[in-house]
């Protein structure tokens, strides 16, 4: 696959394939004057086709993915929350973990639809509409419930399995055990509420009172991080969960994963890398080779997770 993530490329960004169906692939060898061999191979994601469920009410704006034909059913369900760019692009996750049995709910909460413009006091609330609407739906195991995030995601995933007990496994990636503010506002507000109230944010590593209570999510916790992140200071920020949790009495087998090298791009694994270190202006940091590494373990550890506690509800 390392043909396939390293390529650079030749005009535009270059990004994963379509979703649904196939996508063909060329890959071709040559000399500097003659071509020595060539091999076209179909790249799926999803390989079964359809398309997702497309929820667009006041209430919740997802994308739900059901699980792959021919999948064990009841079928387990995870919750897909993406970062502060808003709107929904976390169809790549939601696609593969569909494809290994999930049934799967891409979730947008702002800048979206109905939905608030900007990540400022949106309601934790919010959340539970999501939980209902992956319980009501025929064929899905509502006491096996999993949530993934990433990067302000990931700091709404630790959150939500703080909150809702329903929720049994949750997964961070380039998260935070700290509540951060409402990006890009000055002075500063919350980016979340419960119950009508602001939830308190932190300015500095200082301010425990702005932790996130992870001792109270019913399940193991797989945090993930990259030491190289020039976007947020992941690593540090998920030690403040990690440390968290060796204080209390959770009983559960939770993992740490920090990367050196790694950015704030790790992602579903095999992706393309060479497009993804800048963003809006913003600076990524890692390298392709490192983020990488750090996809494909990270991967392999979350699906191990969710499979373990979601699929034989240990």
């Amino acid at each position: 696959m390392s043909l396939i993530w390293s390529a650079p490329p030749r005009t535009a960004a270059y990004y994963a394939p379509t979703l649904y169906g196939a996508e063909q692939v060329t890959i071709t060898a040559r000399t500097e004057d003659r071509v020595i061999g060539t091999a076209t191979i179909n790249w799926t994601i999803f390989p079964h086709g359809g398309a997702p469920l497309l929820i667009e009410g006041p209430d919740l704006v997802a994308e739900f993915y059901a699980p792959a034909p021919g999948s064990p059913l009841p079928a387990p369900a995870v919750v897909v929350l993406g970062g502060s760019e808003g709107e929904i692009h976390t169809q790549l996750v939601a696609g593969l973990l569909a494809s290994h049995g999930y049934a799967t709910l891409a979730v947008g909460y702002f800048n979206i639809g109905p939905l608030p413009e900007a990540l400022e006091r949106i309601p934790l609330e919010y959340f539970a509409n999501a939980i209902a609407f992956l319980r009501d739906q025929p064929n899905i195991d509502g006491s096996q419930l999993g949530v993934v995030g990433f990067s302000r995601g990931g700091e709404l995933a630790l959150l939500l399995g703080s909150y809702y007990p329903e929720i049994t496994a949750v997964v961070s990636y380039n998260g935070s055990g700290l509540v951060a503010p409402a990006p890009f506002v000055t002075p500063p507000v919350p980016a979340w509420t419960w119950q009508g109230e602001g939830l308190a944010f932190a300015l500095t590593f200082e301010d425990e009172f702005a932790q996130v209570p992870v001792e109270h999510i019913n399940g193991p916790i797989l945090l993930i991080s990259g030491d190289a992140d020039e976007l947020s200071p992941s690593t540090a920020l998920s030690r403040v969960a990690w440390d968290r949790l060796q204080q209390t009495a959770h009983p559960w087998l939770n993992q740490f994963l920090s990367f050196p090298g790694a950015g704030h791009g790790i992602n579903v694994p095999y992706a393309p890398r060479t497009s993804e270190y800048n963003f809006a202006g913003y600076e990524f940091g890692g390298d392709p080779w490192s983020d990488q590494v750090a996809s494909v373990a990270s991967w392999q550890a979350a699906l191990a997770m969710f499979d373990w506690r979601l699929k034989r509800g240990a």
